[in-house]
């Protein structure tokens, strides 16, 4: 595969030492008036629907849902340590198609079964502040498990978007370099705007200026929390680590705590 088979955006993930795959990625409001257990039992039952039927068609789909109460935590944990407000978000969905070799050639067929997904979610999420995005997860750990911490941002003004994937790439070979025993996986969601905006179309719901994506699967929220705020580092970590407000911004950043649904 040649470069100029991707979009440039996609590069750094395509190139990089970890597999990746093709990704969309839904970031799920509810829809108003629904309360959240309302909003839960609604986005099980259409995981249940989809999740097999679209794996035997070589998709895989993901879909975590809030643990309600966890939302200080997140901040505490992530949006203190930025300095900016993550706001909460009621759910998630990731939709992967399953071949490590990804090509230009496949988004469409990536994009299959977004196709007016804000219909079948009607009455459970509110389209206008739901949004779709798509690119590539780059699968520094590639382990999933029961709990998720998802959190969406966006790259910073003036730099480009593929010098900042190209630094978030190196930000995982850290990430990968001290492992922990409460991290299961790792997933960085590497988007490309304009493949984000054929999701968006597709899918009925809105378009989003997020790019950069987190996944990261636990074995529980309080151990993640416990680690993250116990070892601030005092005194200058060296890049990548302390580049990181050269290259994205968290204002506007959107994540949760959620919980993982099975099939």
């Amino acid at each position: 595969m040649t470069a100029a088979e991707l979009p440039d955006t996609l590069g750094p993930a395509r190139g990089s030492r970890y597999p990746c795959k093709l990704r969309t990625v839904l970031g799920l409001f509810a829809a108003e008036g629904t309360g959240h257990d309302e909003f839960v039992a609604g986005l099980t039952e259409w995981h249940r629907t989809v999740a097999l039927e679209w794996r035997g068609r070589g998709w895989s789909t993901r879909t975590g849902v809030r643990i309600a109460g966890t939302e200080p935590l997140l901040q505490a944990s992530i949006g203190d340590l930025v300095g900016e407000t993550i706001s909460p978000i009621d759910g998630f969905a990731t939709i992967d198609l399953e071949d490590y070799d990804p090509t230009a050639a496949q988004f469409d067929r990536l994009l299959e079964p977004v196709e007016d997904l804000a219909d079948s979610l009607a009455g459970i999420i509110d389209p206008a502040r739901s949004f779709a995005m798509a690119g590539l997860a780059n699968l520094v750990l590639a382990g999933e498990g029961p709990v998720a911490m998802m959190l969406m941002c966006t790259h910073r003004s003036g730099v480009d978007l593929v010098d900042t994937h190209t630094w978030w790439c190196s930000f995982g070979d850290v990430m990968r370099s001290a492992p922990s025993g409460h991290t299961l996986g790792y997933h960085q969601v590497q988007c490309d705007p304009e493949l984000s905006q054929s999701a968006a179309q597709r899918s009925g719901l809105s378009s989003t200026a997020f790019d950069l994506g987190d996944l990261v699967y636990l074995t529980d929220v309080d151990s993640f929390v416990v680690a993250a705020t116990a070892h601030r580092p005092s005194v200058d970590p060296g890049p990548p680590i302390n580049q990181r407000d050269d290259f994205i911004t968290f204002e506007g950043a959107v994540g949760a705590f959620c919980t993982m649904l099975a099939p």
